[in-house]
C-alpha cells in the first residue's frame, strides 16, 4: 500500500538504508523465504509473526500502523450503503479475523 510503503521509505532514508533495502516481496512465501534465507526483515503484524514461527518486535518510528479494511459500494450504487455496511459488518470482521472491538 503507497501509505504505508511511503512511509517505510522516508524511514528508510532517515536512518541511512538504500533504496534496494527497502523492497516488497511478490508474496508473503517469498517474504518468509528472504527472511530465513538472507536474514531480512519483514514488516507484519505480531500474530502473523507468531504463525509464521517468527520473531517479532515493533518498527522503531512507526510504532502506531495497522491494517484496515473498508466496505465500498459499487459506483452508482444507491442511497443504501450506511445500511448494507451495518447489515454486513459483524459477518466481514469475523471472516478477517477482526476480535470484538473490530
Amino acid at each position: 500500500m503507497p501509505h504505508v510503503r511511503d512511509r517505510l521509505a522516508r524511514l528508510g532514508d532517515a536512518v541511512g538504508l538504500r533504496p534496494a533495502q527497502v523492497g516488497v516481496a511478490r508474496t508473503a512465501a517469498a517474504a518468509v523465504a528472504d527472511v530465513l534465507g538472507r536474514g531480512d526483515a519483514l514488516l507484519c503484524s505480531a500474530a502473523e509473526a507468531v504463525d509464521l514461527g517468527l520473531v517479532w518486535r515493533p518498527l522503531g518510528e512507526l510504532p502506531d500502523l495497522a491494517r484496515g479494511f473498508a466496505l465500498v459500494p459499487a459506483e452508482g450504487a444507491d442511497g443504501e450503503t450506511e445500511r448494507f455496511r451495518a447489515a454486513c459488518a459483524r459477518g466481514i470482521a469475523r471472516c478477517l479475523g477482526a476480535g470484538a472491538a473490530g
